[in-house]
């Protein structure tokens, strides 16, 4: 029988999804903690395996200087741990950020952005280098008036081919 409103089939499917899920997925822990600029999270997911993957991020806040320090790791089953680090702090003209990541496999890569303030909106240059030494680049520019805002982005991939986007948006009364 086909329920009549949308309300009951909306509830069908959800406890099919529900128990479908239930069944299929892992079980998920979520632990988390807050302070006074701080944030703590750790996730486990148990696979059906009975294999257990953890993931554990913190970020904290200094409200006074303006900086933002995040660290994340994951932990798979068999022992192996990628992390990822990043650093934000405020400049004369904008703002700085610089982050490593380390793969599963230990290679190491590192990020670099600067973003300044214009008149009229930002820009932004950034700078990731891969473990072989390899550089992508990406930079942006955003510029706003009251008819709207234009936003043009240029990628440099580790090859040398670039590819350029602009986006324009109108304000509309």
């Amino acid at each position: 029988m086909r329920p009549t409103s949308p309300l009951p089939r909306f509830l069908a499917l959800a406890t099919v999804a529900l128990a479908t899920l239930v069944s299929t997925s892992s079980l998920q822990a979520r632990e988390r903690a807050r302070g006074n600029g701080t944030r703590e999270r750790t996730t486990s997911r148990t696979n059906a395996a009975g294999e257990t993957t953890t993931h554990t991020e913190s970020r904290t806040r200094d409200r006074e200087t303006r900086t933002l320090n995040t660290q994340s790791a994951t932990t798979l089953p068999d022992g192996r741990t990628a992390t990822r680090t990043q650093s934000s702090s405020p400049t004369e003209t904008g703002r700085s950020t610089t982050g490593t990541a380390t793969t599963f496999n230990g290679q190491t890569a590192t990020y670099d952005s600067a973003t300044t303030r214009t008149d009229t909106g930002y820009t932004r240059s950034a700078t990731a280098t891969g473990p072989n030494g390899q550089t992508a680049s990406k930079e942006v520019a955003v510029s706003q008036t009251d008819a709207g805002a234009t936003r043009s982005a240029t990628i440099t991939g580790p090859q040398g081919a670039t590819r350029t986007t602009t986006t324009t948006t109108t304000r509309t009364p």
